[in-house]
């Protein structure tokens, strides 16, 4: 029942990602991006985990290019088998090939020590302003994220967010601190503390 509801979810949540026209997710992208540079996270991070953005994800193009303007390294994940992963360095000189999934993932991944990554971007199909997250169905970044403590954020198109989870939230679902849409910045663990009060 629960991942017939998630699967439900996932497929609702593509179908209003496939709407959403170029003109639209630029201007979203543009101011998203205005946040971004001003976020203190993202300022004091040097090292980004993140993952390559496939067409009807959050393009995460101008994320990179800011990154490396700010001369900020970037890493991105390989899945392992398990449902694990491990993040790699991405240079100019990485080359990728597309995995099972269809993301592109170095072919000859020179690997990043855990401990080492100060901000995972965290992809996502929908969320809650709660910081409650639905992937894409694989666990990986659950997985990943429920092993460490890492600072976490997603940037997301305002059609993506909801105010309440409209999926069934499970125990393992690893939420996110920070979302960045067009209308702000979200600092989720201080909304759950609000709603501790």
């Amino acid at each position: 029942m629960v991942k017939k509801d998630k699967d439900y979810a996932r497929r609702m949540a593509k179908e209003k990602l496939l709407r959403l026209s170029k003109e639209e997710r630029i201007i979203q992208e543009d101011k998203i991006i205005d946040y971004l540079k001003k976020n203190a996270q993202w300022q004091n991070a040097q090292v980004i985990a993140l993952t390559k953005s496939m067409p009807m994800e959050f393009s995460l193009e101008k994320v990179v290019h800011l990154a490396r303007k700010m001369n900020k390294t970037i890493v991105v994940p390989v899945t392992l088998s398990h449902r694990q992963m491990k993040f790699a360095f991405w240079d100019e000189k990485t080359e990728f090939q597309k995995n099972s999934f269809g993301v592109e993932e170095p072919i000859q991944p020179v690997w990043v020590q855990e401990g080492q990554i100060d901000l995972v971007i965290v992809p996502g199909l929908a969320y809650s302003k709660k910081g409650e997250r639905l992937g894409f169905g694989g666990g990986y970044y659950d997985r990943f994220l429920e092993q460490h403590s890492f600072s976490t954020m997603s940037l997301a198109y305002k059609e993506q967010v909801y105010d309440e989870a409209s999926w069934e939230v499970e125990v393992f679902d690893q939420r996110i601190q920070t979302l960045i849409t067009m209308e702000g910045v979200t600092n989720t663990n201080e909304l759950l503390e609000k709603r501790k009060i």
